[in-house]
């Protein structure tokens, strides 16, 4: 459970998905803050999570400033308004705290730097299985999914947490205050982070969140809280 400082009776939800496969995913590459696209399967990937949020009433979508985020999210929301014939979907660059969200003519996208893929520093562009040759599959393992590993030139999971939570206090709480239903496309460490925040999930359990690309988490905001769906 995560309480935040805002109280009220609102009651809205917030939904968090993984962007589809990439084509660093598919050869087993870090990727980290490398700006590469979606695979084919990824493309498929992204119109097929639409049976997933079909039934939502989404009014907000925020993404990453990288490309994949960004791509999973246009090939989402074009699904999503053609096959429910709703609002347009608008990309609308950054967020602006007064920024109008009100027009139902519109589903404004937005992207915030604080949800992008952690930093992987001297890692990024190798392959996984040179770097578990070169390190050890230990080290590898800490540096994937612990919380306070972070190679050369990188980010931890605990410094992701960090950013993430300041997104979430002053972007997502008020909209979600505002019976405004969001949606985040991001990244398995930014989503990681998320649930991590959300649930009060301890440090020495971290280890084993980890996410598909594509896969959902629901969440409930009522009271000032939010509640896991999971």
């Amino acid at each position: 459970m995560y309480a935040s400082a805002w109280i009220g009776g609102n009651m809205s939800k917030l939904i968090v998905g993984r962007h589809t496969e990439t084509i660093f995913n598919y050869e087993s590459i870090f990727s980290g803050c490398m700006d590469v696209p979606l695979s084919s399967n990824g493309i498929n990937q992204a119109l097929a999570m639409l049976d997933s949020i079909y039934a939502e009433d989404i009014d907000v979508v925020f993404s990453s400033k990288l490309l994949r985020t960004k791509e999973t999210a246009a090939i989402l929301m074009q699904a999503y308004y053609e096959a429910k014939k709703c609002r347009y979907p608008v990309f609308a660059g950054n967020f602006v705290e007064n920024n109008d969200v009100e027009d139902k003519r519109y589903i404004p996208v937005f992207s915030d730097q604080r949800l992008n893929e952690r930093s992987y520093g001297i890692l990024e562009g190798l392959d996984k299985k040179q770097v578990e040759e070169e390190y050890g599959k230990q080290q590898l393992y800490a540096w994937r999914r612990g919380w306070s590993e972070a190679p050369e030139g990188g980010e931890s999971l605990c410094n992701v947490c960090e950013r993430v939570r300041q997104f979430l206090d002053e972007v997502i709480i008020p909209l979600l205050e505002k019976k405004k239903n969001v949606l985040i496309i991001c990244h398995q460490n930014s989503m990681r982070a998320i649930k991590i925040i959300i649930d009060d999930i301890k440090q020495e359990n971290v280890e084993h969140i980890e996410f598909k690309n594509g896969q959902f988490l629901s969440f409930n905001y009522y009271n000032g809280n939010l509640l896991s769906e999971d």
